[in-house]
């Protein structure tokens, strides 16, 4: 029962009506969309960084 008034209240949200800074289902879907490609760039830059460290190391020899 609880998750249907939780779709209520999101459909409130979607047509304008919600609460004071509530999402919208399209805002929630793109702030997970930023957060996933958030997360893929910290990965990303993780691994470049320990590349140029291994790099560094080899180069030092």
């Amino acid at each position: 029962m609880l998750r249907l008034a939780g779709l209520g209240e999101q459909a409130k949200a979607d047509r304008g009506h919600g609460r004071p800074g509530e999402l919208t289902s399209a805002e929630r879907d793109e702030l997970k969309r930023l957060r996933r490609q958030n997360a893929e760039k910290a990965r990303t830059i993780e691994a470049l960084r320990k590349a140029a460290v291994s790099f560094a190391k080899e180069s030092d020899r």
